[in-house]
């Protein structure tokens, strides 16, 4: 996917707002889970390699607060869903502005 601005952690917060029904951490039960992410790179992107083969995955990862339990998200998918929303916005006539604090 041809996708030259970087998600925001902003808008990985939205994805999981809008899409997710999993709250709270699977191991703990806790609520707070935090975006791997910095100001300057947004959402931090992984690349993880499939054995033996020439595959990358991409991912984003956010991380249990309390026990640390990480969950992994696939970026082509999260990335889509930023595109069409960032699309929808712009032919509604400007962005939303969706703030948050890194907590989801």
């Amino acid at each position: 996917m041809d996708f030259t601005q970087k998600t925001t952690t902003e808008e990985l917060i939205a994805f999981f707002t809008e899409v997710s029904t999993q709250d709270n951490c699977p191991s703990c039960g806790h609520e707070d889970f935090t975006v791997c992410s910095s100001s300057d790179l947004g959402a931090w992107t992984y690349a993880q390699e499939v054995l033996h083969s020439n595959i990358v995955t991409l991912e984003y990862k956010v991380y249990c607060e309390k026990c640390g339990y990480i969950r992994s998200h696939s970026a082509m998918v999260v990335d889509r869903w930023v595109k069409l929303r960032r699309e929808s916005q712009a032919s509604a006539g400007g962005a939303r502005e969706v703030k948050g604090d890194n907590g989801l």
